[in-house]
């Protein structure tokens, strides 16, 4: 059975046929202050994003035109290089991104409840969350779409919701529950999952 129309370029990706779209944000330059407000910087990504799409989509014609050839693996593997070939860009969109998010996280307004504390020094709004991430669990779950499995489950600790029929309560309701892991950490993490066969984190 093929696989459904949304998912063609994900199974690409997973591949190592086409890049994550994360991987074309690094390679967009953004020239920003870190100090600038949050406004100022959304109004640079407003205006980066444009250029992020039009190599993502020259990238998407690229690879297509790959497949229209017998040896497709073959394209498709050079257009690979050639993408990586493409140099990291320093500061880059995704730098521009991880700066909003930093700024957001000083003034939360990342869910409805808009509670305004600062998260990088430890204050903590309705859901109890910092910037620091707690797991309760991860592990290759075999029960997800047969195109998705083995997949890397993670279940985070921590919500920001307060659902009274929620299954998982016992973590949603804790957030410092569980292991503490850092951002480099869990890429390491994530990047092992792959070698173990996971299709999806």
């Amino acid at each position: 059975m093929a696989a459904p129309k949304y998912l063609k370029r994900y199974l690409r990706v997973q591949g190592d046929e086409m890049p994550a779209l994360s991987k074309i944000t690094e390679k967009i330059s953004v020239e920003f202050d870190p100090e600038m407000g949050l406004e100022g910087l959304r109004s640079i990504h407003n205006a980066s994003i444009k250029e992020y799409r039009k190599l993502r989509e020259s990238l998407d014609i690229e690879a297509m035109d790959a497949l229209a050839y017998a040896d497709s693996s073959d394209r498709l593997r050079l257009y690979t290089e050639s993408f990586l070939e493409i140099p990291k860009a320093s500061p880059s969109l995704l730098d521009l991104k991880i700066a909003i998010v930093g700024k957001m996280l000083r003034n939360c307004t990342c869910c409805g409840w808009n509670c305004g504390v600062n998260r990088e020094i430890g204050e903590k709004g309705f859901c109890k969350l910092t910037d620091v991430s707690y797991y309760a669990s991860e592990f290759l779950h075999m029960g997800e779409e047969p195109e998705l499995v083995p997949s890397h489950t993670i279940f985070f600790s921590g919500c920001v919701f307060a659902c009274v029929y929620c299954q998982n309560w016992d973590i949603s309701t804790c957030p410092d529950c569980g292991t503490r892991v850092e951002p480099r950490k869990l890429a390491k993490l994530i990047d092992l999952r792959r070698l173990h066969g996971a299709k999806k984190t």
